[in-house]
């Protein structure tokens, strides 16, 4: 997995491409398969060496709706944190300094894979997106305003913007 860690990332944004929902599986924890299983079907759920994943359908998951996500208020953690990895320790050595954040009181490793279409190519700093990345992982929120396709660049704060190059007459 082409994972780099996040000091080497300038910005990212979601393009809403749909890349990430027909390429990967998405792993669920068991409370987030039975939440689906619940409101959708048990249909929505196939499980592979013991691990519950979202269903695929026609290479791509099943809740995909052209580019979208059709279940925003359902979205698993792992769907949230795309293309973020969250770990509590170094993948290499050599990772150490480059993937080191810390949040709070604790420290973390945080990893963005390069496959992402908006890595580098975003609006937004990812010093400013991984707060809500770690509060994500660790459940602390569940709603998401940089880590999804969503959001509106009118209704940023304006400290997050100017850090960019981006320039628009919503902005000025």
């Amino acid at each position: 997995m082409p994972l780099i860690p996040w000091k080497l990332v300038t910005t990212w944004s979601c393009f809403a491409c749909g890349k990430c929902c027909r390429k990967f599986k998405v792993p669920l924890s068991l409370s987030e398969a039975q939440k689906l299983m619940e409101k959708y079907g048990s249909n929505v759920i196939e499980c592979e060496g013991g691990i519950p994943y979202l269903k695929r359908k026609g290479g791509t998951c099943i809740f995909q709706d052209g580019n979208i996500c059709s279940i925003q208020e359902d979205k698993p953690t792992a769907c949230k944190l795309w293309p973020f990895y969250v770990k509590k320790a170094p993948l290499h050595p050599n990772d150490f300094f480059l993937a080191h954040y810390r949040y709070k009181d604790r420290v973390f490793y945080i990893y963005v894979h390069s496959w992402c279409t908006g890595v580098n190519k975003g609006v937004i700093p990812v010093h400013k997106i991984l707060p809500e990345v770690v509060s994500l992982y660790l459940g602390e929120q569940t709603s998401q305003i940089f880590t999804t396709s969503t959001f509106h660049l009118e209704d940023l704060p304006i400290n997050v913007i100017t850090t960019t190059k981006l320039v628009t007459n919503k902005i000025l």
